[in-house]
């Protein structure tokens, strides 16, 4: 999502991010019902906010090879991206892999460990400026292009006319991801019809 700075950005990822923080504490803690030993690196994870690539394997390998980063500022952890490596690209090759659900070997210094299916997904608010320097560079690999961007159109809004968020009332975001959660316990592939496919098109034009 491109959102301007100083647009409450860090708010709005956490009502979005709360319920799965939810579900993921009722997770570590069936887990330590079952296993009283555990330390803290061996509970279920959903979701970061902040990785090293190794940290990121040892996660990922202990939760199914699957996990969410979520990112109130994109425009940071972009920039950060190959940042201590030499006429490399080696981060941005690795996000498209996993990604894309490829093969993941990582070597540590006891040893290596591979996952042989992969699910990491990236999403947050970054800045629109960054966005156009995004899709103005050489984009050899195709990373940029493989990032979707939603750009609202900006609008004037009256505060006061605003209804406060009532629980009661609302849908409970966390049942709406835990069934989501239980459906893709096992692959899914979703295809577009035509419709779809042609909306999607007129959108990204």
């Amino acid at each position: 999502m491109c959102v301007r700075k100083g647009q409450k950005k860090t708010a709005a990822l956490n009502v979005l991010a709360r319920p799965v923080r939810e579900i993921e504490q009722d997770l570590q803690i069936d887990f330590k019902q079952d296993n009283p030993e555990a330390q803290d690196k061996d509970l279920p994870r959903l979701l970061v906010d902040h990785f090293s690539f190794e940290k990121l394997h040892q996660v990922m390998s202990q939760n199914n090879n699957k996990v969410l980063g979520a990112y109130d500022e994109l425009t940071q952890f972009y920039n950060m991206l190959d940042h201590y490596k030499t006429n490399s690209m080696l981060d941005r090759k690795t996000l498209l892999a996993l990604n894309g659900g490829a093969q993941w070997t990582w070597d540590f210094k006891n040893g290596s460990a591979t996952m042989d299916s992969t699910c990491l997904n990236i999403t947050g608010f970054i800045q629109p400026a960054y966005v156009v320097k995004l899709l103005s560079q050489d984009d050899f690999d195709g990373f940029n292009d493989r990032q979707l961007y939603v750009c609202p159109v900006e609008r004037d809004v009256n505060y006061d006319e605003l209804v406060p968020f009532d629980p009661t009332t609302n849908p409970q975001l966390k049942r709406v991801y835990e069934i989501i959660g239980n459906f893709h316990k096992a692959p899914v592939t979703y295809k577009m019809d035509k419709d779809a496919h042609k909306l999607f098109k007129s959108k990204c034009q």
